[in-house]
């Protein structure tokens, strides 16, 4: 059993069923987030079975699990800053952080009393590509596996 904290650990039982709550449950039901499902996943293979983190992640063989989802309320925007130009984005936005994506924003209303709009990025320092009609057969930017290798490290090393 490996325990990240009360509410997150993933333990494998005797019969050979694994047991995961909190950051390592990746069977999730339709209306709940299922961003980056390669994450808990790939820090599963590397618990039970010592895989590789990054030999894993590169030959990860589904690429829907690197998708992750962004909702901004009514009230705020959400765009997209790439190439020194700005796009609008829905409010609900399906991406994946990628090798020269552009950089993820939101903005929301101004706190009481204060005249600006409040700027954040999403996925600060990286880059991502949008991914909101996947039907579209265009081409995609490369997965950047630095940062997910990033994401799986949080789940696994503090356990080894």
């Amino acid at each position: 059993m490996w325990i990240a904290d009360v509410n997150s650990y993933i333990a494998e039982k005797m019969d050979g069923s694994v047991k995961r709550k909190g950051r390592y449950e990746y069977v999730c039901e339709w209306h709940q987030d299922q961003s980056a499902l390669v994450v808990p996943k790939v820090a599963e293979q590397v618990l039970l079975h010592d895989a590789p983190i990054r030999a894993t992640l590169e030959n990860w063989p589904d690429p829907w699990d690197f998708l992750k989802r962004i909702r901004v309320p009514k009230t705020g925007a959400l765009g997209i800053e790439l190439n020194g130009q700005s796009y609008s984005l829905p409010n609900t936005t399906r991406y994946y952080v990628a090798k020269g994506g552009g950089q993820l924003l939101k903005w929301l209303p101004p706190l009481k009393n204060l005249p600006n709009w409040r700027r954040f990025a999403i996925e600060a320092g990286w880059g991502v590509q949008v991914c909101n009609d996947l039907s579209v057969n265009e081409a995609r930017l490369p997965v950047d596996f630095d940062y997910y290798e990033r994401e799986v490290e949080k789940l696994v090393l503090p356990l080894l």
